[in-house]
């Protein structure tokens, strides 16, 4: 897997179709991992995730526990077969960044066919770039967006955010359910000693 530090000064050329994934994928949870399967008919999967979590910057009140370090993550992406990973600091730049002149320079230098989120997923300067507003971003760009609903586990709904709390609560048996059998045994020391 290659791997870039933020989005790339030139074009890149990648067998076609190009389908990239933006997320923390802090974690890479079973919901991540479905995320991922949708991707699997095309032929370069790339994943762009922040190094920092993005409500650092927008509330620094907020301090974020990550359930795996960077290193962990991108070894992770690795094994469930992408090809590239684009890590990015969040800072205030980028959080004033409007979604347009962000999806621009993505696909001026990705070229990418398939965008994928996690539902409800809000991205841009005031979250302006809504479902609706990407995918009329699409028609413009020619390129199809997707939007993955939340999956569930014995009615827990499977996030970074409740994987999270149930390692602070101590319920480390559904937490490692949530993290899946590919990722449980790489996190699971680091998301203890976070819990």
């Amino acid at each position: 897997m290659k791997i870039f530090n933020g989005i790339p000064r030139f074009v890149q050329t990648f067998e076609k179709p190009v389908a990239i994934a933006i997320g923390m994928f802090d974690g890479v949870h079973i919901g991540h991992v479905h995320l991922i399967e949708m991707m699997k008919n095309c032929k370069t999967k790339i994943i762009f995730t922040f190094i920092n979590h993005p409500i650092e910057v927008v509330n620094p009140r907020i301090i974020i526990k990550s359930i795996t370090s960077l290193e962990c993550k991108l070894k992770l992406l690795e094994q469930l077969g992408i090809d590239l990973c684009i890590i990015k600091q969040f800072d205030e730049e980028i959080e004033n960044t409007p979604y347009t002149l962000f999806i621009e320079e993505l696909h001026n230098k990705i070229q990418f066919d398939h965008i994928f989120f996690g539902e409800f997923a809000a991205i841009g300067k005031n979250r302006e770039g809504s479902e609706e507003n990407i995918k009329k971003l699409g028609l413009k760009m020619n390129f199809t967006p997707h939007y993955i609903k939340k999956i569930y586990f014995n009615g827990t709904k499977v996030s970074s955010t409740n994987i999270r709390k149930l390692l602070a609560d101590g319920d480390l048996k559904t937490a490692k359910k949530l993290l899946g059998l590919h990722s449980s045994q790489s996190v699971w020391h680091e998301g203890q000693s976070n819990g």
